[in-house]
């Protein structure tokens, strides 16, 4: 038994408290409640927010077991620990399995300096489409298994040439069967299976391109917000780059951020960045270099850019579209975005080693040679 602090207020119920950051956070809308789930902790059962407590009232028991009615029972405008079965209910694990591959489609920090390998988008649609139709009933998207679905159409072919290898085949052929029964139960056409050759090469970056010419002044690195930018584009681990440089009579301010691992090109495709100077308030966009290692740009800066020391310079990288440059707690500190970020690549890191978690993962750390 674990004990959790309960309370409610103005009608909304509060089951333990949701993770400090978004990074940490996997997410489940269901029914008349919203669940969370800090991923990098481990945490088990979900926090909760309980907004309409009589739709949560037919499904809570089976997240939370016996305890949902002491949950349910707590009087407005009061707090109060309540005891949960450390299982929880039948849908506890499936829901925990569900909230997790959405935390891995959009925070899995893919990264080749920290030898993290991307993982396929595609394969964790299918996974989620296969969890997803068992919670169905709890989720508050009507469309949430045809939209996962949609999603997986494109690892049909990658399931099947899995099919026959001596580590993943019972794995990728259970998957493909469930798939496809999925598929069928909610009446989307998946494409048919064809034996494919997987690609390791793939997940490889190209060589990065030279740097550029001129006389360099300052120079130093900064941290990127994950929140400001999309997942798959830019490598987890990495920092931006910025140098100072005369250049043909000219002072430019020069930016590079390493991009993620080639297997999410199909999700980092025309991605497009900017960059801020934060100090001269000049924008610039930042491209895929002729390596494609990188995202550069640069930017002409007046001479006062060489009084401010580079300490205390800061650039600003985002993607339009995404989130604003102001966007995200433009106020955080390089040491606390790490705090925040750490915890993420660290679990990864531990499921890599450990060969465990989603399909995906495990595909992951088979095709990467340096895992």
């Amino acid at each position: 038994m674990t004990g959790v602090r309960v309370r409610r207020a103005d009608g909304t119920l509060w089951v333990g408290r949701a993770p400090a950051h978004p990074e940490w956070t996997g997410l489940v809308e269901a029914e008349g409640a919203v669940l969370t789930w800090d991923v990098p902790a481990g945490q088990r059962l979900p926090s909760a927010e309980v907004h309409h407590g009589e739709r949560a009232a037919d499904w809570l028991w089976q997240v939370y077991g016996p305890a949902a009615d002491a949950l349910l029972a707590v009087p407005d405008g009061t707090e109060t620990d309540v005891e949960l079965p450390a299982g929880g209910g039948p849908l506890a694990e499936p829901l925990a399995r569900l909230a997790r591959l959405g935390w891995l489609a959009a925070w899995w920090p893919a990264s080749q300096l920290a030898g993290v390998p991307a993982l396929s988008a595609a394969l964790l649609a299918a996974e989620a489409a296969v969890v997803a139709a068992d919670v169905e009933g709890l989720l508050d998207e009507p469309d949430a298994v045809e939209r996962l679905l949609a999603r997986a159409a494109p690892a049909v072919h990658p399931l099947a040439a899995l099919a026959d290898d001596p580590e993943l085949g019972d794995a990728a052929r259970a998957l493909a069967e469930r798939l496809a029964e999925v598929a069928e139960d909610f009446g989307v056409e998946l494409p048919e299976p064809a034996a494919l050759p997987a690609d390791a090469g793939g997940w490889a970056l190209a060589a990065g391109g030279e740097p550029p010419g001129g006389v360099t002044a300052l120079s130093g690195v900064g941290p990127l917000n994950w929140r400001r930018l999309p997942p798959g584009v830019v490598d987890a681990a990495a920092e931006l780059r910025w140098t100072l440089v005369r250049r043909e009579g000219r002072l430019l301010l020069d930016v590079a951020v390493a991009r993620a691992p080639s297997a999410f090109a199909e999700e980092a495709q025309g991605a497009a960045l900017r960059a801020r100077s934060d100090a001269d308030a000049v924008e610039f966009p930042l491209e895929v270099t002729a390596g494609g290692a990188e995202f550069g740009g640069a930017a002409e800066l007046p001479p006062t850019a060489l009084l401010v020391p580079a300490p205390r310079r800061t650039v600003t990288v985002w993607a339009p579209g995404y989130a604003g440059p102001d966007d995200a707690e433009p106020a955080l500190e390089a040491a606390e975005l790490a705090a925040r970020q750490e915890p993420v690549l660290a679990h990864a890191e531990r499921q890599l080693d450990a060969g465990e978690g989603s399909f995906a993962e495990r595909v992951a750390a088979l095709v990467d040679p340096e895992v």
